[in-house]
């Protein structure tokens, strides 16, 4: 897997969202579409085929969130699945938070083994714990980095049934889907 292709590929997509976020050095007010409540969804399970990959990816995923200006009304949350059941943040204002909060699922993920997980159920956690919040301006933002192939037709319709719902609200998601070559 190369990550550094796939996270230039996430920083193109995702720089759209914040260049609208530059605020004049004029004003002190957030520019409109400033308002965001982003959640990151990282997969720590088992299709990250090893712990060195979790590493690299949560790693990545911190040096982007390390850049984010929490001041302007930029939430961030997280969401992991795969170790052994699907852990949801609240929002955080300031990166040593999600920081944390990323670091210890990491942690979980080694002790307790890396195993399946469901996207529909990722899709469902996030629905029910992140979308509702009292900042009802702020844009929505899922981003989702997994390594999940699931062939199976029930679990996919889920998926797309949760996607389709939560794009209904407005919320914005974008899924980096990656693939591990094994080494034979």
């Amino acid at each position: 897997m190369n990550l550094i292709f796939l996270l230039f590929l996430f920083y193109t997509n995702i720089s759209t969202i914040f260049a609208r976020c530059r605020i004049p050095s004029t004003t002190k007010k957030s520019p409109i579409g400033c308002n965001l409540d982003l959640t990151v969804a990282i997969d720590m399970s088992a299709s990250m085929d090893s712990v060195t990959n979790i590493v690299k990816l949560s790693n990545n995923i911190l040096s982007f969130l390390s850049t984010i200006d929490y001041h302007q009304n930029a939430y961030v949350a997280g969401l992991t699945f795969g170790a052994s059941t699907i852990d949801a943040s609240r929002y955080f204002n300031n990166y040593e938070e999600i920081c944390d909060f990323i670091h210890s699922a990491q942690e979980q993920s080694i002790q307790m083994g890396m195993a399946s997980a469901n996207l529909s159920e990722v899709f469902r956690v996030y629905e029910v714990s992140l979308l509702q919040t009292k900042r009802i301006q702020n844009q929505k933002i899922l981003l989702i980095f997994t390594a999940i192939e699931n062939d199976d037709k029930d679990s996919i319709a889920a998926a797309k049934y949760y996607s389709k719902k939560l794009k209904a609200v407005g919320v914005e998601i974008i899924v980096i889907a990656f693939r591990f070559l094994s080494s034979q």
